[in-house]
């Protein structure tokens, strides 16, 4: 390794367990993708999740393996220690190293790995890796100046065990922690003088002790190193000299260390040891309940934060605890319970963190806050939106190899994306990005990715986005011909949304989208026609939402006037603020935007003027953000006073900063972005506690804790009533009317119902008191309560919503056995449901009213109605999974086993050609659902292996928690579903072994919330 040949090239990653960390996955691909992108002459920058950390570890292999071939030379991948591989000594669960080495080398690239002989080889390495292969075995002769160095050390080692005193201290203290001790943290741990450890230190470094780079601290002269053992195999003979008893003492010596800084709060001179290695350590060592307690510390929270700029460091710490209870043969459900809660509390406290805020930091020449800000967003999605305006903004910067980076790095992260309108959208951001950077084959690529979705996405929306973000990625790359064709298909697909309303607003956003591909005469022509459609029968809605597309498409081609106009007419003041936001966009783009700046008064007023708070703050942060984007920095942060909700501020804040970074303006940029954080992480999300409490209420109540359940009922009541938005108070009020019903606050429900309005929000909270009557199982009571819910659908306008209300009525009905009556409101919903046309609508509608037809005996009707969905392959998938899993409901005596099984299986094997594997997801939990009710309980867990998405495979779990009659098989679902899912659904979705958590559940959340406040 220290003399390679001439023009090889090495990346090379010792797998060790000298300390914590680095004999898993994922300190290599940290380490290798760190060296591959030096030699590949790019910028390291951050990949979301381990799937895109694989893929750019991948492209990097070739980039790196090119690179090193254009300059005559070859590339060699060394892996040392592949027996240490954790996937090996983890069990068959782990992921392992030896999976993530290229089966087929690029571009004359070599592995060489090595080892001790015959490891066993992980099971994840697929059937064909060259690693399976005996004949690429080679055993290797012992180095004679290898082993003078190891006889050399091992004699220092036994000076070092057998001399005591401090020697054997350090020794003993780097064995017990795995590495990654300062000095300054071992003089502290042994209380001697720090020219006494220093000393120590120098004269058996090199050979005893190494030296690795501090993770936090910067780098370069004079920066932190932390200690390690110098080779494996002195950590073995180490561990072995010390002996159980000592290295105990060791770590318990660690432990008091750990412990005195919690009781200071963790300071800000906390050791980094205590913040990244300890954690490792811990779970290495499977000390599960002290890994709990550290990453469910608030303050050690916190202090994460401050060091690092997100939370990505301590969703890992709450990960890697999870892991560990799940590992157990009899998992702890109350730590994982309480770690869910701070899992899910870590996620809220970014839930409303603007996308655009890592790239502030990015251009203000933060990238490691960068980074980590755009990790720790709430949504794969949103990461991707955030990575894809850093790539924008380094470009801006004059840094296009660190952009191209970005987008690269963006692209990996959007290609896992599971659900296809969002990777629609964001791959036409990418390829236009790409394009305007110069990566002409990137964005060609994407094009042609964007088209073929186009041709077997099924919803005219989800066509538009795909082929308007080709068109704009081809005009940009000068391919007019093109952009010009795949515009008018895009028009042609928003023509086919078969909703009036539905369809003039989607023709104008693809006006808006198109606007660059087809040039300003045709974007006129467009514009005209659609405004035409607009004067027709449309709601208020859509047709303000259709000018301020069709506004924006027009300032884009040039036609000031006419944007004026439309702006001029529409009703809504979001969506004027929204049309006047486009206006300074295209401004911005066009160099001259002094003409929208006479607009803002006009729109300014009508948003201090618009009817209630939401519509009035959201209106006023576009006007901000145009206001910005105009450059009047300080007249948009003023504007900002009128905005309470933080999330909103926050939004504005962020495109100030955002406007002042870009004007060269750095200290403003700095305050406003740190503002914004703190907006968003010291706010309290009223409508998230309202349905938090109301669920613990609920389900405290089920398990007979009555008296806790209607102190928690009562605060959800009046939490929900001190909720300014009555919209957010409807769509909540039925679960706080449950919680409050089954707690015992029946007379006052009805109160609390006859006060609602509109008749939608009194049928939803009447058709939740029949489930609670009907759990309960009092037939009278939920006779009627479901015929108070009927009397209010009749005034429900919505066919959409009429449907969906009487097939939950119905399947209240057979719950509590009143057939008759579930047949008749299955009946009456057919009729609204051949009324809904939207696709969406239908996806949802249809499954449930054929699964329930199933469920009340019609299968075979259920069945053929599925198959009527014809080639529509994904619909006609769910409504099969749904037939499949409403059999499976039916009492075993009636059940048809057979026919649940034959259904099941065609789902099943139809579900891998549907679009999309977010939209594989319903289709798959109804299939497990199926398979469980009748037994099957293998099949049930090959399809849970096959779900894609971590939340929609923990929905999964929760619902076989509910099914399983199995305890052991219960908690063990259970478990799963506390480590991938949100553990409001799991408590109020998972049956009684999850209703049991409800009291951990409730005082952790108590406990967090206190501390937030």
């Amino acid at each position: 390794m220290l003399h390679p040949p001439e023009r090889v090239k090495v990346v090379a990653f010792f797998i060790t367990a000298r300390y914590a960390g680095q004999n898993d996955r994922e300190a290599f691909m940290e380490k290798a993708i760190g060296q591959l992108a030096l030699l590949a002459g790019q910028e390291v920058s951050p990949a979301v999740g381990e799937r895109g950390r694989q893929e750019q570890l991948f492209a990097l292999y070739r980039d790196a393996a090119l690179a090193v071939r254009d300059r005559g030379g070859r590339l060699v991948l060394v892996v040392d220690g592949l027996d240490e591989d954790r996937g090996i000594t983890a069990g068959a669960d782990a992921h392992s190293i030896a999976a993530l080495l290229p089966a087929r080398p690029p571009a004359g690239m070599r592995v060489v790995v090595a080892g001790r002989p015959n490891p066993p080889i992980p099971e994840d390495v697929p059937a064909g890796h060259p690693l399976r292969a005996a004949g690429v075995v080679r055993l290797l002769a012992a180095s004679p100046h290898a082993l003078v160095v190891r006889d050399e050390a091992r004699r220092e080692l036994r000076g070092l065990l057998a001399g005591g005193g401090l020697g054997r201290d350090l020794l003993g203290l780097l064995t017990a922690a795995g590495g990654g001790l300062s000095s300054a943290d071992l003089t502290a741990l042994t209380s001697s003088r720090p020219f006494e450890t220093d000393a120590l230190l120098r004269a058996v470094s090199g050979r005893t002790f190494g030296l690795r780079p501090s993770h936090f601290a910067p780098q370069g002269e004079g920066a932190a190193a932390l200690h390690i053992l110098g080779h494996e195999e002195l950590q073995q003979a180490a561990r072995e000299g010390l002996g159980p008893d000592l290295l105990g003492a060791y770590r318990r010596r660690l432990h008091a260390w750990a412990d005195s800084h919690r009781d200071r709060g963790w300071p800000a001179d906390t050791p980094e040891y205590l913040l990244r290695g300890y954690t490792a350590m811990l779970a290495a060592a499977g000390e599960a309940e002290r890994l709990t307690a550290l990453a469910t510390d608030r303050a050690r929270q916190d202090r994460l934060l401050d060091i690092s700029g997100g939370d990505a460091v301590a969703l890992a710490d709450v990960a890697a605890a999870q892991e560990a209870h799940a590992a157990r043969p009899e998992p702890d459900l109350e730590a994982l319970a309480r770690l869910a809660v701070h899992r899910q509390h870590l996620t809220a406290r970014n839930s409303a963190m603007p996308e655009t805020l890592p790239a502030v930091w990015e251009r203000l020449g933060h990238p490691v806050r960068a980074e980590n800000l755009a990790r720790s967003l709430a949504s794969p999605f949103e990461q991707c939106q955030g990575l894809a305006l850093m790539a924008d903004a380094a470009g801006k910067s004059g840094d296009l190899g660190r952009a191209r980076q970005l987008l690269r790095v963006a692209e990996e992260a959007a290609q896992a994306l599971v659900h296809s309108a969002p990777l629609a959208a964001m791959l036409g951001v990418l390829a236009y990005g790409a394009a305007e950077m110069g990566d002409e084959e990137r964005a060609r690529r994407l094009a042609r990715q964007l088209t073929g979705m186009a041709r077997v996405l099924p919803r005219p929306e989800e066509r538009v986005v795909c082929r308007g973000g080709a068109a704009a990625a081809h005009a940009k790359l000068g391919d007019e011909a093109r952009a010009r064709e795949l515009a008018r298909d895009a028009l042609a697909a928003a023509r086919e949304e078969p909703h009036p309303g539905a369809r003039i607003r989607l023709v104008a956003l693809t006006c808006a989208l198109v606007a660059k591909a087809v040039g300003p005469d045709e974007v006129r022509r467009l514009a005209a026609e659609a405004a035409e459609d607009v004067r027709g029968p449309s709601g208020a809605e859509h047709r303000d939402q259709a000018r301020s597309a069709l506004a924006q498409a027009l300032a884009m081609a040039g036609d000031r006037a006419g944007a004026r106009r439309l702006l001029e007419q529409i009703g809504s003041a979001k969506h004027r603020a929204e049309a006047l936001h486009g206006l300074a966009l295209a401004g911005q783009d066009d160099g001259d935007n002094a003409w929208v700046a006479d607009l803002v008064p006009g729109v300014e007023r009508a948003a201090r003027a618009a009817d209630g708070a939401e519509e009035r703050e959201e209106a006023l942060v576009l006007v901000t953000s145009a206001l910005a984007l105009l450059g009047r920095l300080g007249p948009a942060e003023s504007l900002l006073t009128g905005v309470s909700a933080a999330g909103r501020r926050a939004k504005g804040l962020a495109a100030v900063a955002t406007a002042a970074a870009a004007a060269g303006e750095p200290e403003p940029a700095v305050r406003l972005a740190q503002a914004a954080e703190t907006a968003v992480r010291s706010a309290a999300d009223a409508p998230g506690h309202v349905r938090l409490t109301a669920g613990l209420a609920l389900a405290l109540a089920l398990t007979g804790a009555t008296g806790r359940a209607r102190e928690l009922a009562l605060h959800a009541v009046e939490a929900s009533e001190a909720l300014a938005d009555p919209r957010q108070r409807a769509w909540l009020l039925p679960g706080v009317v449950a919680a409050a019903v089954a707690a015992g606050f029946d007379e006052q429900a009805d109160g609390w119902i006859r006060a609602l309005d509109p008749p939608e929000a009194r049928a939803r909270c009447f058709a939740r008191r029949a489930q609670i009557a009907a759990e309960a199982g009092d037939r009278d009571r939920t006779a009627r309560l479901v015929e108070a819910a009927l009397a209010e659908v009749v005034a429900v306008v919505d066919p959409y919503v009429q449907c969906d209300l009487r097939i939950t009525l119905s399947g209240t009905a057979v719950a509590c056995g009143l057939p008759e009556l579930a047949e008749r409101l299955l009946a009456q919903a057919r009729e609204p449901a051949q009324g809904v046309v939207l696709p969406g609508q239908r996806a949802h509608l249809l499954p449930r009213l054929l699964g329930e037809r199933a469920q009340q005996g019609d299968g075979a009707a259920a069945e053929a109605a599925a198959r009527a969905e014809g080639e529509q392959d994904l619909l006609r998938t769910r409504c099969l999974a749904a037939v499949a899993a409403g059999l499976a409901r039916r009492a075993p005596a009636v059940r048809d086993t057979a026919a649940v099984l034959r259904l099941a299986a065609e789902a099943e094997g139809a579900a891998p050609a549907t679009t999309g594997a977010g939209r594989r997801g319903p289709v798959l939990r109804q299939l497990a659902e199926a398979l469980a009710r009748v037994g099957d309980w293998a099949g049930a867990e090959r399809v849970v292996r096959s779900v894609v998405d971590d939340v929609q495979r923990g929905y999964v779990h929760t619902v076989l928690a509910r099914i399983a009659t199995d305890p052991v098989r219960a908690r063990r679902h259970c478990a799963e579903a506390l480590r991938l899912d949100v553990w409001s659904s799991v408590l109020a979705d998972g049956g009684p072994v999850a209703w049991r958590l409800a009291g951990v559940l409730a005082d952790e959340y108590a406990a967090v919330t206190a501390a937030a406040a």
